[in-house]
């Protein structure tokens, strides 16, 4: 929440406009994002994403990038599973 938080700010701070819903292209400059329909010449469309716990035993014993924000004390080691750009960032830390 609370990195969401800071990437809302930054995104705010650059005067970008967030559209948020589903989005498909109409032309290469043209996007329909719910019933918004917007033109400019950049355009980026973000997926979203939320962490899958897999289903393997000892699963209950992790947490998500979310849980890892919101720790008090930085672990001694920890193992990172997934290759999303959290996990290859947090992998970088140790």
């Amino acid at each position: 929440k609370r990195l969401n938080g800071i990437y809302k700010t930054n995104l705010d701070k650059s005067k970008v406009t967030l559209i948020e819903g589903d989005a498909s292209f109409i032309t290469h400059n043209k996007i329909k994002a719910g019933e918004t329909i917007v033109e400019a010449k950049n355009t980026l469309i973000t997926t979203g994403g939320y962490p899958r716990i897999p289903n393997i035993p000892g699963a209950e014993l992790g947490i998500t990038s979310d849980g890892f924000f919101e720790l008090e004390e930085q672990p001694k080691s920890v193992i990172v599973v997934g290759g999303g750009y959290i996990g290859v960032e947090l992998a970088g830390i140790f």
